[in-house]
Order: C-alpha cells, then sequence, then structure tokens
C-alpha cells in the first residue's frame, strides 16, 4: 500500500488531535530528503512526524501502539515501526493472538513483506506455540506457490517447533502434483528428507529416485527435478545408482538436454574416480558434440567440459 492508498479523507491529522498537543512531532528535514526526494503524503508526513517525536522520548503508550498502526497502513515496511511495535506489545502485555491477527491482515495485502514475516516469526517464538501456523502459510501459498517469504517461513516454523516429518514430505508432494515445475517445493521436500533422523539412507535414496523419475516421465524438460535428482546423490556420487545412469540413457534416445547432461556429470565423475577413463573420455566425447548440438547456449560451458576432462587424463 502506498502512502496515498493509506490516505482517507475522515482522516483526522495528529496534529489536529487533541491528545497528542503535548508532542512537537519531528519532520523529515531538506538536509535529509536531498539526495533522493521520495513522494509522500501529508497524512504520511503528519504520522512520521510523531512517530519521530515519541521514538525520541522512548514513550511506550497506547496512543504510541495506535500511531505505529497508523504508520504502518502508510509504509508496512518501516523496520523501525516495527521494532517499536515489538517493543510496546512487552511494555503494554497485548494479546499475541490479536497481534497475529493484525499481521495476517498485513500478509494479506502485502504478501512479499520481509518485516512482517519477521515480526510473525518473533510473535511465534514468544508465544512458543505454532498452533495453525502450519495451515496459514498453507493459505498463503495457496494464492503464489512460490511465495520466497513463505516458504522460508515454514522452514522455520518446522524446525523451530520441530515439525519436521512424514506430513510435511506428503505437503511437498501436493505441491508438486499441482505444479510439477515448482522448485519451492522440491527444495522443501529436499530440505525435510535430509532434516529427518533417517535422512537419505538407502532405502529412502531408492524411493526418493523412483519417484523422481517417475516425475521426469511427465515432464522431462523440468531441471527443479533433475536437481533435486542429482542432489539426493550427491553423498553417494551420481555415479552410484545404475539405475538412474539406464534411466538417462533411455532419456537420452529422447534426446532430453538434462538427461544427456546429467550422464555426462556421471562419465566426468567416474573419470576423475580413475573408473574406466578412456571408455568414459569416449562417452564424454560423444556427449559433448551431442550437448553442442542440443544446446547451443550453453557451447562454451560444453567445451570447458571436454576439456577439464582433457587435462584430468593428460595429467
Amino acid at each position: 500500500m502506498t502512502s496515498d492508498e493509506g490516505d482517507c479523507v475522515d482522516t483526522v491529522f495528529y496534529s489536529q488531535r487533541p491528545e497528542w498537543k503535548d508532542i512537537t512531532p519531528v519532520y523529515e528535514t531538506e538536509h535529509e530528503s536531498c539526495a533522493v526526494k521520495i513522494a509522500t503524503s501529508e497524512h504520511f508526513r503528519d504520522a512520521f512526524g510523531y512517530f519521530r517525536a515519541i521514538l525520541a522520548i522512548g514513550e511506550k503508550s497506547e496512543r504510541a501502539f495506535e500511531l505505529t498502526t497508523t504508520c504502518m497502513d502508510q509504509n508496512p515496511a518501516n523496520y523501525t515501526v516495527w521494532q517499536y511495535r515489538r517493543e510496546l506489545l512487552v511494555h503494554l502485555n497485548k494479546d499475541l493472538d490479536d497481534e497475529l491477527d493484525y499481521t495476517k491482515s498485513i500478509i494479506d495485502d502485502n504478501p512479499k513483506n520481509y518485516q512482517v514475516w519477521h515480526h510473525r516469526k518473533v510473535l511465534l517464538m514468544r508465544k512458543n506455540d505454532c498452533t495453525g501456523e502450519l495451515n496459514f502459510i498453507k493459505s498463503v501459498l495457496s494464492n503464489d506457490s512460490k511465495n520466497y517469504h513463505a516458504w522460508q517461513h515454514r522452514h522455520w516454523v518446522v524446525s523451530h517447533f520441530k515439525r519436521i516429518g512424514p506430513a510435511e514430505v506428503e505437503f511437498a508432494s501436493e505441491l508438486i502434483q499441482e505444479d510439477i515445475r515448482n522448485n519451492s517445493a522440491w527444495n522443501y521436500r529436499f530440505f525435510i528428507l535430509s532434516s529427518m533422523d533417517e535422512g537419505y539412507s538407502e532405502d529412502v535414496t531408492a524411493k526418493e529416485i523412483t519417484y523422481c523419475t517417475q516425475k521426469i516421465v511427465e515432464c522431462p524438460g523440468n531441471e527443479s527435478a533433475w536437481n533435486y535428482l542429482a542432489g539426493i546423490l550427491v553423498n553417494q556420487g551420481l555415479s552410484s545408482s545404475d539405475s538412474v545412469r539406464e534411466f538417462c540413457l533411455a532419456m537420452r534416445e529422447k534426446k532430453c538436454v538434462f538427461a544427456i547432461s546429467f550422464l555426462l556429470d556421471i562419465y566426468v565423475e567416474l573419470i576423475e574416480k580413475n573408473v574406466g577413463v578412456e571408455e568414459n573420455k569416449n562417452h564424454v566425447q560423444e556427449i559433448v558434440k551431442e550437448l553442442r548440438e542440443l544446446d547451443p547456449v550453453r557451447e562454451k560451458y560444453w567445451k570447458y567440459m571436454m576439456h577439464k576432462v582433457e587435462n584430468y587424463t593428460n595429467q
């Protein structure tokens, strides 16, 4: 919401309110705004003039709390206002559930506001209770399934309140089912499984390979799924799974660039491990030639990979 949008013809200026007569507003000076002057409304200048004044004297009162609400209506991204509001919440012993409801209203209008998400995080920490929070985040993601702030908040909630478990894997599955290209959901799935006690054990890895390859068959050009596949094999090595190699070879027949690139990484890894160096070098040469034709945009990278192998084998 801009300052103009926050204006209301019925709003009485703080400078005209009898209960604020004891406060001398501190307005922004010409010196402070001379470099880049931001267009603000009279209501904005009025509210923030009084906010600066109470901030300077450290006033902790109901009227100060109300003033932060007005300032937030004018500029919900002002970190100083949020910080002072948190101090007032403690001093005035405000109901944190009411404040959570307030942040929800802000998020509804400003879902990508860093400050309000941080404020909500602090509230949950003070309450030491996240009841209903995962459902709230789910509702935000239903409007924008790739909202970075909502995903980051969910990461924090499940970690801080120890909610990491199968239910969160299922949540990621639901969002991947809705949008197979949702990189945030793939990333969250990796985060949850990596954080669980079992981690990417042999059994879990095998199940995830099956899950991932099935999703790739549905959408071979989905880079998110290919990156996930590489991620779950990173500790054992890309060349550790024969089934993945066979899968990539099959997808190569369909001219899938991501599959061919994956094969390239497998063969390079084998060369670095001194496994079938000459044979795998030949594979690399064939693949690089193929990739230069299928993906000419990254031709210089493919050349680099070829030089990398040649330099390694010449050592």
